[in-house]
C-alpha cells in the first residue's frame, strides 16, 4: 500500500505527495518517518519539473526545491561476481557470475547487458539490441558505486555481432585507474550502477 504526505496549501486544499521505499541513484530525496517507524523517501525535484508539488523545501534559508511525485525510470545495477579469476558479471551459455537487473533503451529499442567481465587485464563486454543482428557500435561502459559516486569507464569501438553468442561484442584491456579498482575481491557483492552510452557507427 504507497504512504503519502497529506499536504494543506494556502488556499485549504489538500495535496497527497507519494513517498518511495527506496532511494533511486542520480535522485534528491527528503526523509520522512512514518507513523510506523519506518522512514520513506519524497523527491526533490526543480519547479519547472513534471509532477511538482506546491510544497517548497528550503536550504539555508532559500527556496531550493519541490516536492515532485516520483516519476523516474530506475537505474541498472550490476552486482559484482567473480568466477575463478574472473570478475564483474556473464549470463553467456555455461558461463553465469554476478548479476544484473534491468534494461535501458536506445533509439526506442531494448539493450540488454549479457557480459561486462574482467580477466585481468582484459575487460570484456557483449549487449543484445531488441530485433539487431548486424552492423557496429560503439559503447562506453560506466560503472558508478552510489554510495561514494566513485566512477570508472572503459570504451569499445566497433562492436560487431557475433552469432555464436547472440550479441554485439567487444573488448579492451585495463591495467589501472578507477574502472581497475572496481574489480576486486573485497568488492565482490556489491551493487553498482551500470550506464552504458552506445552509437551506432
Amino acid at each position: 500500500m504507497a504512504k503519502y504526505i497529506s499536504v494543506t496549501k494556502a488556499d485549504e486544499g489538500v495535496q497527497l505527495i507519494k513517498l518511495v521505499d527506496t532511494k533511486e541513484y542520480g535522485h534528491s530525496y527528503f526523509p520522512v518517518l512514518c507513523s510506523d517507524n519506518v522512514t520513506r523517501y519524497a523527491m526533490l525535484g526543480e519547479s519547472s519539473d513534471a509532477n511538482a508539488s506546491d510544497l517548497w523545501i528550503k536550504q539555508n534559508g532559500v527556496k531550493k526545491y519541490v516536492i515532485r511525485q516520483p516519476n523516474v525510470t530506475p537505474a541498472v545495477y550490476l552486482t559484482m561476481g567473480k568466477y575463478t579469476d574472473m570478475y564483474g558479471f556473464a549470463n553467456t551459455g555455461a558461463l553465469k557470475f554476478g548479476a544484473i537487473s534491468g534494461t535501458f533503451t536506445y533509439n526506442s529499442k531494448t539493450v540488454t547487458v549479457i557480459a561486462f567481465e574482467f580477466y585481468n587485464p582484459y575487460v570484456d563486454f557483449a549487449m543484445q539490441i531488441d530485433g539487431e543482428t548486424s552492423g557496429t557500435y560503439n559503447a562506453n561502459v560506466t560503472l558508478i558505486d552510489p554510495d561514494t559516486d566513485k566512477k570508472g569507464s572503459v570504451y569499445f569501438s566497433g562492436m560487431s555481432y557475433q552469432s555464436y553468442s547472440k550479441a554485439f561484442v567487444g573488448d579492451n584491456t585495463l591495467y589501472s585507474g578507477d574502472l581497475y579498482d572496481f574489480f576486486s575481491d573485497s568488492n565482490v557483492g556489491k551493487k553498482y550502477v551500470i550506464k552504458v552510452d552506445i552509437a551506432k557507427v
